[in-house]
C-alpha cells in the first residue's frame, strides 16, 4: 500500500553502512517527485533536497543524523555542515530535522544537564545561515517533552529532547499541530516529533467535527445504551420543569451531558 505512494531519498555512511543512515521520504500524491532536487553533503549524516511547494516556490529541507560517539565529532559535524554551505553553491534551507544528539537547553534533558558548550555553539552558528528556529519550542516554551529515553548503569533513566524540526521564519505562520509522539515505538526507539505545512493563505479548519462509524448504528448493544441515556435526558428535563434555571442546571446543560456520555 504505501510503496506505491512513497519515494525515498537516501543515503548511508560507506564505512558504517549499518551504523548511520538518513533518509526523507516523500508522497507520490502530495509532491511532484520528478522535480526533486538532492544533495548528498555528508554521506549517512545529512541529506538536503528541494520540493515544489506551491505558486511555482520550492522548500528546502535539511535530514540530518548528527554523530552521537562523543561532543568533540558532534560539534565537527556542525562545522562541517556550515563549511559546505559557504563554499559550496547549496540551497537556502527553509527546514533542518533529524536526530541532533545534542541539546541546546538543559531542559531538554530530564536531569537538566547542559551539554557541552563548544558543539552547542556549533550547531548554533549553522542554524544561524538560515535564521531557523526550534518551533516545538517556541509554541510549548515550558512544557518538558523528550524524544529519547537512556536506560544507564544501575537502573538510572534520563530522557532527552534529541530530535527537533528547526523551520525559517517565513515559514513558521505555515505550522501547524507541532507534536511529539510515541507512534512508532515499535520500529524505534525515539519518539517522533510532527508538524503539518499549510499552503499560506489556506483557512485554518480547526480539528473538524467527529463523526461515528455507521456500522455502529447496527450495533444493538450501542442502540440500547444510546436509548438508555436519552431516558436519563428526557427524565432530567421533566424534573427540571419549574425549577428556577441556573448556570450549572438548566436544558443546555442536560444537552451537553448528553453529547459527552
Amino acid at each position: 500500500f504505501y510503496g506505491k505512494r512513497l519515494k525515498i531519498h537516501s543515503t548511508i555512511d560507506p564505512d558504517h553502512p549499518n551504523a548511520a543512515g538518513t533518509a526523507i521520504v516523500l508522497n507520490y500524491d502530495l509532491v511532484n517527485t520528478e522535480q526533486v532536487k538532492t544533495h548528498i553533503v555528508i554521506p549517512g549524516r545529512a541529506i538536503c533536497i528541494t520540493i515544489p511547494h506551491y505558486a511555482n516556490k520550492t522548500l528546502t529541507i535539511l535530514g540530518i543524523y548528527a554523530p552521537n560517539e562523543n561532543m568533540t565529532v558532534n560539534r565537527e559535524f556542525w562545522e562541517q555542515l556550515t563549511d559546505a554551505w559557504l563554499k559550496l553553491n547549496l540551497p537556502v534551507v527553509d527546514m533542518i530535522l533529524g536526530d541532533y544528539n545534542v541539546v541546546e537547553e538543559p531542559a531538554d534533558r530530564s536531569n537538566n544537564r547542559s551539554d557541552n558548550q563548544a558543539a552547542v555553539e556549533a550547531l548554533v552558528n549553522f542554524k544561524s545561515l538560515f535564521r531557523v528556529k526550534d518551533r516545538w519550542r517556541a509554541t510549548y516554551p515550558t512544557d518538558r517533552k523528550y524524544t529519547y529515553t537512556h536506560h544507564g548503569p544501575n537502573n538510572t533513566i534520563t530522557k532527552s529532547r534529541l530530535d527537533r524540526i528547526y523551520v525559517s521564519e517565513g515559514l513558521q505562520q505555515s505550522c501547524r499541530h507541532w507534536k511529539i509522539t510515541d507512534d512508532f515505538i515499535d520500529l524505534t526507539d525515539h519518539n517522533m516529533v510532527s508538524v503539518v505545512i499549510n499552503t499560506p493563505g489556506t483557512p485554518y479548519h480547526g480539528r473538524r467535527r467527529y463523526t461515528m462509524n455507521l456500522a455502529s448504528l447496527e450495533n444493538p448493544k450501542l442502540i440500547s445504551e444510546f436509548v438508555k441515556i436519552g431516558h436519563e435526558m428526557a427524565e432530567d428535563q421533566a424534573r427540571s420543569s419549574g425549577r428556577t434555571r441556573t448556570q450549572g442546571y438548566n436544558p443546555q446543560m442536560f444537552l451537553q451531558e448528553f453529547n459527552e456520555k
